[in-house]
C-alpha cells in the first residue's frame, strides 16, 4: 500500500534511498525537512517512516508519538526552525527528499560542504554522509 499512487505512497526512488541508507553503518539521520505542497507522502512531523524503513535513529521524528511518550523534543525542533547549523555536529547522515523544502540545506550549505559528502542521489532523494 505504500507504493500505490492512489494512496499516500512512498515513491520508488525514495524506497531505493532508504534501502541504501539501511545498509550503511549506524548513525543519527537528519531528515527534518517540511514537505512541499503536492509531495505524495508525509514529512517528519507526522511520520516516522525513515526510521521504520532504515532502522536508523533520527535527530527528530514524528512529533505526535514523541509528545505522547513524553520525549522533550522542543529544543531540537526549535533549533531546526531557527536553521541552527550547529546541530549538524550531532548528525552522521542527512536524508533530503527533493519534494521537501530545502531552506535548511541552503542556509547550512557551508557547514554541509565542509563536514559532509554526497553519498547517494537519485531523482527523489539526496543523502549526505559525515566525512571521516
Amino acid at each position: 500500500t505504500f507504493s500505490s499512487p492512489d494512496t499516500a505512497y512512498i515513491p520508488r526512488g525514495e524506497m531505493q534511498a532508504m534501502e541504501y541508507l539501511k545498509k550503511q553503518p549506524d548513525g543519527v539521520v537528519f531528515n527534518s525537512f517540511e514537505a512541499k505542497e503536492g509531495y505524495p507522502f508525509l514529512d517528519y512531523r507526522t511520520s516516522g517512516y525513515v526510521a521504520a524503513f532504515t532502522g536508523k535513529q533520527l535527530y527528530l521524528d514524528h512529533l505526535g508519538p514523541l509528545n505522547i511518550i513524553g520525549v522533550d523534543f522542543k529544543k531540537r525542533w526549535k533549533r531546526i526552525q531557527e536553521n541552527d547549523c550547529t546541530l549538524l555536529s550531532h548528525i552522521e547522515y542527512i536524508y533530503f527528499v527533493k519534494g521537501h523544502n530545502s531552506t535548511y540545506l541552503d542556509v547550512c550549505s557551508l557547514t554541509i560542504e565542509n563536514d559532509f559528502s554526497s553519498d547517494f542521489q537519485n531523482g527523489e532523494v539526496l543523502i549526505y554522509r559525515r566525512k571521516k
